[in-house]
């Protein structure tokens, strides 16, 4: 592949793949599939700096890292894996969607970084408390959220909190929020109020962002 320089698209799943490599020389790279290998570790991806999509699902890997240089990147999935930390994403202020599902994740974190998200996976984890859905309210354009099948699911009030958390919100799980659906469980009580607390280090990229804004 040392001379496929102009490759925009690479699909190599379903293989038998062990570790990224010898992949350094695609810089045009805007879209790569790796999923269903043995791949163990997110690595070798340094010069993919124009890449837009990665998918690394159903794959070994445990943690999250390798990512910095991906500042373009606008959609990472990492389905059906072993990672148990939301973690080493602070460089993708770019990402809109992140697919986490099915993995072994109790706590959501990492994203202070990720003000662009527009859609997050996270069902089939471990995830038993309501602040952790609450964590991600300060993220200004979710639209889509999936928590199913975590623990917080079977919560009563499971919909109305995720319903005042997201204002945005068009899709919880595999349905379709309507006016009807608003209406049905906004009347539904929560257990406490829902605050949404903006990170520390999140409060820092808005104020960039809206310097820079205001030096254009």
């Amino acid at each position: 592949m040392e001379n496929l320089h102009s490759l925009e698209m690479l699909e190599l799943g379903d293989n038998l793949i062990k570790e990224i490599s010898g992949l350094q020389n695609l810089v045009a790279l805007r879209e790569l599939y790796l999923g269903a290998n043995r791949i163990k570790e997110i690595r070798g991806l340094e010069t993919l700096k124009n890449l837009r999509i990665l998918s690394l699902q159903s794959t070994f890997i445990s943690k999250i890292q390798g990512l910095d240089a991906l500042t373009q990147l606008e959609e990472l999935y990492l389905s059906q894996n072993s990672i148990s930390v939301m973690e080493g994403l602070n460089s993708l202020a770019k990402l809109r969607i992140l697919d986490l599902a099915k993995n072994t994740i109790k706590s959501v974190s990492g994203l202070s970084h990720t003000l662009e998200l527009e859609e997050i996976w996270l069902n089939n984890n471990q995830i038993s408390e309501p602040k952790e859905i609450e964590t991600l309210g300060f993220l200004p354009n979710i639209t889509t959220v999936y928590f199913e099948a975590n623990p917080v699911a079977k919560l009563p009030d499971y919909r109305a909190r995720i319903l005042k958390t997201f204002p945005k919100i068009v899709q919880i799980d595999a349905e379709m929020v309507t006016s009807t659906y608003k209406v049905k469980f906004n009347s539904v009580p929560t257990e406490s109020n829902i605050k949404k607390e903006i990170p520390a280090e999140a409060k820092e990229v808005i104020e960039k962002m809206i310097t820079d804004n205001e030096k254009k």
